[in-house]
């Protein structure tokens, strides 16, 4: 079973996910997240970046669907959704799908964000994902802190992985991977 506390992240991070706020994860959400990272970052359309980046995006979506939604659906349902991590990430984690997900999203966010692929995500770079995601950005700065554990002023890959793990599987309110992806306790806008 998942904790309240787990059960409002994870229905956050379907949220975050959902770019057109139609209650379901769709292809779409996924390639529309690649296209405003590639407008954000300025890169040129149908370039190796870009395929890089739309790449990434599509294998977490077909990751997910593959686990989460029954074959015939091209689309997860929230419902679905909070089932599948209730059953995986509950009272008992899996810890092999706590483990794809961990680098899934991990891959996906370092991709996404460290623009100049030098192993870290500065503030500008995390502030980019605010924007990007249409989040508050008076959170950004609070959540840049809680990953930047170290106190370094970047987040480092294995700050991220470890943030990751927590958001996933931490029942611990104050547990600094909870803002991984902002401030989940209030609702993404995109």
């Amino acid at each position: 079973m998942l904790s309240e506390l787990k059960r409002n992240k994870f229905t956050y991070f379907f949220d975050l996910l959902d770019l057109n706020k139609n209650e379901l994860l769709q292809h779409n959400d996924f390639s529309d997240m690649a296209e405003l990272v590639r407008a954000k970052l300025n890169l040129e359309e149908g370039s190796a970046e870009h395929k890089y980046i739309a790449e990434k995006a599509i294998r977490l979506f077909h990751q997910l669907l593959s686990d989460i939604s029954p074959e015939e659906h091209q689309s997860i349902k929230k419902d679905e959704w909070l089932s599948f991590f209730e059953e995986k990430l509950g009272d008992q984690v899996d810890e092999e799908v706590l483990a794809t997900y961990q680098e899934l999203i991990y891959l996906y966010v370092f991709d996404f964000f460290d623009h100049n692929r030098d192993g870290f995500i500065t503030k500008d770079e995390y502030e980019s994902f605010f924007e990007i995601f249409k989040l508050d950005s008076q959170y950004c700065d609070r959540s840049f802190s809680m990953l930047d554990t170290n106190s370094d002023d970047k987040v480092s890959r294995y700050e991220m992985l470890a943030a990751i793990e927590d958001f996933l599987i931490s029942d611990d309110p104050d547990s600094s991977g909870n803002w991984a992806f902002g401030n989940w306790e209030v609702s993404p806008q995109n």
